[in-house]
């Protein structure tokens, strides 16, 4: 298993604004070959952030892989992490977008980190499913938008 990152998450810093929407979003584009359960960390989400909606496409050369997508820190109390929170098995050449609200029975997913990680964000991220390949070459499209402000404002 090996772990890459995004330029996104490389690159920018954690942004929390208190009142309204925020969005990341960027491409990930893989330069050596990927395998099952590889993992990549696409971008930092903060403490305490709601996620409201994502969307998310991937592509290969290989026909028969798919990807799953979630937190790989943050997702539950104390910094654990559920890397199919978002999406389970998402197969390739699919493009995914799901509004995340607060229906009947199911919670909204707020990111949660251990008040000893030292940068207190959770961590967007792919883990490489099934994979026949070892020339798989994938891109992955992403754009997550999340509040910091408990929808208290706009």
């Amino acid at each position: 298993m090996a772990t890459y990152t995004s330029s996104v998450y490389a690159n920018r810093a954690v942004k929390q604004v208190h009142k309204g929407n925020m969005t990341v979003s960027g491409q990930w584009t893989g330069t050596a070959a990927v395998t099952a359960d590889d993992v990549i960390f696409l971008a930092k989400i903060p403490h305490g952030a709601t996620i409201v909606e994502f969307q998310i496409d991937h592509s290969a050369t290989a026909t028969t892989w798919a990807c799953d997508y979630g937190l790989a820190s943050g997702a539950k109390g104390g910094g654990g992490a559920s890397l199919s929170c978002f999406v389970a098995a998402l197969a390739n050449a699919t493009i995914t977008r799901k509004n995340i609200q607060n229906v009947a029975g199911v919670d909204k997913i707020q990111v949660s980190c251990s008040v000893s990680d030292p940068g207190r964000f959770g961590i967007f991220a792919a883990k490489i499913g099934t994979n026949t390949s070892t020339t798989n070459f994938p891109v992955i499209n992403f754009t997550l938008t999340y509040r910091c402000d408990e929808n208290q404002g706009l």
